[in-house]
Protein backbone atom coordinates (compact mmCIF):
# COMPACT_ATOMS: atom_id res chain seq x y z
CA UNK A 1 0.00 0.00 0.00
CA UNK A 2 1.80 3.20 -0.68
CA UNK A 3 2.28 5.94 1.88
CA UNK A 4 0.69 9.43 2.00
CA UNK A 5 -0.22 12.35 3.78
CA UNK A 6 -3.53 14.57 4.79
CA UNK A 7 -3.70 17.77 5.90
CA UNK A 8 -7.37 18.12 7.53
CA UNK A 9 -9.89 19.40 10.69
CA UNK A 10 -10.18 16.66 13.26
CA UNK A 11 -13.96 15.42 12.83
CA UNK A 12 -13.38 12.77 16.01
CA UNK A 13 -10.69 11.33 17.97
CA UNK A 14 -11.42 8.30 19.93
CA UNK A 15 -9.57 5.56 22.17
CA UNK A 16 -10.92 1.95 20.84
CA UNK A 17 -11.53 -1.39 23.14
CA UNK A 18 -8.52 -2.65 22.25
CA UNK A 19 -5.91 0.31 22.72
CA UNK A 20 -5.83 1.66 19.75
CA UNK A 21 -6.41 5.49 18.82
CA UNK A 22 -9.38 6.42 15.85
CA UNK A 23 -9.32 10.17 14.26
CA UNK A 24 -11.98 10.74 11.39
CA UNK A 25 -10.21 14.10 9.49
CA UNK A 26 -12.15 16.11 6.82
CA UNK A 27 -9.98 16.76 4.03
CA UNK A 28 -10.78 19.79 2.28
CA UNK A 29 -10.00 20.37 -1.60
CA UNK A 30 -11.01 22.03 -5.03
CA UNK A 31 -12.54 19.97 -7.64
CA UNK A 32 -13.14 22.12 -10.91
CA UNK A 33 -14.12 25.37 -8.62
CA UNK A 34 -15.85 24.06 -6.29
CA UNK A 35 -15.23 23.38 -2.86
CA UNK A 36 -14.92 19.35 -1.88
CA UNK A 37 -14.65 17.47 1.06
CA UNK A 38 -13.46 13.81 1.94
CA UNK A 39 -13.46 12.10 5.41
CA UNK A 40 -10.74 10.17 6.05
CA UNK A 41 -10.86 7.68 9.24
CA UNK A 42 -6.95 7.46 10.78
CA UNK A 43 -5.80 4.08 12.64
CA UNK A 44 -3.17 4.69 15.02
CA UNK A 45 -1.65 2.23 17.27
CA UNK A 46 -1.75 3.95 20.19
CA UNK A 47 -4.71 6.24 21.28
CA UNK A 48 -4.52 10.10 19.77
CA UNK A 49 -6.34 11.38 22.90
CA UNK A 50 -4.14 14.78 22.40
CA UNK A 51 -6.15 15.56 19.17
CA UNK A 52 -9.18 17.60 19.79
CA UNK A 53 -12.29 18.41 17.64
CA UNK A 54 -11.46 21.51 14.81
CA UNK A 55 -7.83 20.41 15.66
CA UNK A 56 -6.04 20.79 11.99
CA UNK A 57 -3.38 18.35 11.20
CA UNK A 58 -1.00 16.35 9.31
CA UNK A 59 -1.45 12.58 9.33
CA UNK A 60 0.66 10.37 7.19
CA UNK A 61 -0.22 6.43 6.54
CA UNK A 62 -0.78 3.56 4.37
CA UNK A 63 -3.29 4.29 2.22
CA UNK A 64 -6.31 1.67 2.04
CA UNK A 65 -9.74 2.53 0.46
CA UNK A 66 -13.14 0.05 0.56
CA UNK A 67 -16.43 0.66 -0.92
CA UNK A 68 -19.34 1.46 1.83
CA UNK A 69 -22.47 2.25 2.19
CA UNK A 70 -25.00 4.20 4.79
CA UNK A 71 -28.07 5.33 4.68
CA UNK A 72 -29.68 8.70 4.52
CA UNK A 73 -33.50 9.61 3.95
CA UNK A 74 -34.48 6.08 3.73
CA UNK A 75 -32.06 5.49 0.71
CA UNK A 76 -28.98 3.19 0.78
CA UNK A 77 -25.86 5.00 -0.70
CA UNK A 78 -22.68 3.75 -1.69
CA UNK A 79 -19.52 5.19 -1.63
CA UNK A 80 -15.76 4.73 -1.20
CA UNK A 81 -14.49 5.10 2.14
CA UNK A 82 -10.88 6.46 2.91
CA UNK A 83 -8.52 4.94 5.68
CA UNK A 84 -5.25 5.67 6.89
CA UNK A 85 -3.34 2.73 8.49
CA UNK A 86 -0.61 2.40 10.79
CA UNK A 87 -1.02 6.43 11.05
CA UNK A 88 1.75 9.21 12.40
CA UNK A 89 0.42 12.42 13.44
Amino acid sequence: MPNIQVFGQVASSIATQTGKGLVKIWERSDFKGKEKYVLWTCWFDLPQLHLGEHDEVLISGSLSTKIGSYEKNGETKTVVEHHLNYAIS
